[in-house]
C-alpha cells in the first residue's frame, strides 16, 4: 500500500466525447500523491487513443483494458489493481475541480474519519448547471448509513473511502443500474464514522441524451425500463439484511419507482414514444415499492409522487410536465 496515496478509478466506455476533460481535471489535482486507474472497458470509438497519449504525459496514469462487461465489471477490475491507501471513483465523462482531492484527503485525516462524502454540481447538455447535492458540513460517528443516504445519496462518485472498506467488496455486474448503491452501502455499513464536506468539488455531467438514442421503439424502451426496475427490486432485497437501516431503505425503494418514472417521461418526450405504453410494465413492480409509503421518515411529496402515478398516471405525466415549465422559467 502507498502512504498517503489515493486511487481514482476511472470506468471508461465509449466515452471520447468529455474523456480529454475528465482526465485533465485529474492530472492537475493539487494533491499530487495519486494513481489514476483507467479502464477501457471494450470502447470502439477513440477512447484508448485518448487514454494512451494520457499516459505518456502523466506517469501516474495505470492504463488497463478488457473486453465490455459492464461499469460495474470494469469497476471491480480497477479495484484488484488499487495501490492506494484511499479510494474514489470518477466516471470518465465527469470531472473534479482541481482542488477536490487534497480538501477530502485533510478533511480524512483532521476528522479522523473513514469516509468523507461532498457536494455535487450538475451540467446539462445545454451547459445549464445546478446544484445537485448539498448540505452543511458536519459528521457523523456510528450509525452513519442512514444519514448519508439522506444527505448525500446513494451516489458511489462523491465519496472518498479508506482502502480497507472497499478491500473484498465487489460491485454485482448483473445489475442494469444503480449498480453503484449496494457497494456504497456495503462500503459505509463498515466505516466508524463520516464527514460530510459542503464545497461543490465533484462535477456530474448529466447526458442523458445519449441514452435517447438507443431507444427508438416502444419495445425497447419497455425492456429497459423492465431490466431496470428489475435492478432496483434486486438491490433492495439485496440490502434487507441490514435490519438497522430499513426505514432509509424504503425510502429508496419507493423514491428508486419515482426516479424511473421520470426517466420514462424524458425519454418517452425525447423519442416520440407514448408514455402510456410503459405504465403497465411500471405497475408489475408497483406493489413491491408501495409497501414502504407507510415510512414515516418519507417525504409528503414523495408519497403523494408514488399514489398519483400508481391510480392517475396521466396526471402525473401532466404534473410532471408543469414542474418542468416552471423549472425552466425560474432558470431564466
Amino acid at each position: 500500500m502507498k502512504k498517503g496515496c489515493v486511487s481514482i478509478i476511472v470506468p471508461v466506455y465509449n466515452g471520447e466525447t468529455y474523456l480529454d476533460d475528465c482526465i485533465l481535471s485529474l492530472i492537475e489535482q493539487t494533491y499530487k500523491n495519486i494513481e489514476i486507474i483507467i479502464i477501457n472497458d471494450g470502447s470502439t470509438d477513440s477512447s484508448e487513443d485518448i487514454c494512451q497519449s494520457w499516459c505518456k504525459k502523466d506517469n501516474r496514469i495505470i492504463f488497463l483494458k478488457k473486453e465490455n462487461g459492464g461499469v460495474s465489471s470494469a469497476r471491480n477490475y480497477g479495484l484488484n489493481h488499487v495501490q492506494g491507501e484511499y479510494v474514489m471513483f470518477v466516471d470518465g465523462d465527469d470531472f473534479l475541480e482541481r482542488n477536490a482531492v487534497e480538501t477530502i484527503v485533510r478533511e480524512l485525516i483532521e476528522q479522523s474519519v473513514d469516509v468523507v462524502a461532498f457536494a455535487v454540481r450538475e451540467y446539462n447538455n445545454d451547459g445549464s448547471t445546478r446544484p445537485l447535492i448539498k448540505t452543511e458540513s458536519q459528521k457523523t460517528e456510528g450509525n452513519i448509513l442512514p444519514d448519508t443516504i439522506r444527505q448525500y445519496g446513494f451516489w458511489l462518485w462523491n465519496k472518498i473511502y479508506k482502502r480497507e472498506l472497499t478491500d473484498n467488496l465487489q460491485f454485482m455486474t448483473d445489475l442494469r443500474m444503480g449498480e453503484d448503491i449496494l457497494f456504497m452501502i456495503q462500503a459505509c455499513h463498515k466505516a466508524k464514522g463520516i464527514y460530510y464536506h459542503n464545497e461543490y468539488l465533484y462535477n456530474y455531467r448529466n447526458n442523458t441524451s445519449s441514452v435517447c438514442k438507443d431507444i427508438k421503439t416502444p419495445e425497447k424502451l419497455i425492456k429497459k425500463v423492465s431490466e431496470e426496475l428489475k435492478s432496483h427490486c434486486i438491490i433492495s432485497n439485496e440490502i434487507q439484511s441490514y435490519a438497522e437501516y430499513i426505514d432509509t431503505l424504503g425510502v429508496f425503494s419507493a423514491v428508486s419507482l419515482i426516479i424511473q418514472v421520470q426517466n420514462v417521461i424524458y425519454l418517452s418526450k425525447n423519442n416520440n414514444i407514448k408514455y402510456n405504453c410503459v405504465v403497465p410494465e411500471i405497475h408489475k413492480y408497483y406493489k413491491f415499492h408501495y409497501k414502504y409509503l407507510s415510512n414515516q421518515k418519507m417525504k409528503k411529496r414523495i408519497k403523494t409522487y408514488v399514489v398519483v402515478f400508481r391510480y392517475m398516471p396521466h396526471l402525473f405525466w401532466c404534473v410532471f410536465k408543469l414542474a418542468e415549465k416552471l423549472r425552466n422559467v425560474k432558470q431564466k
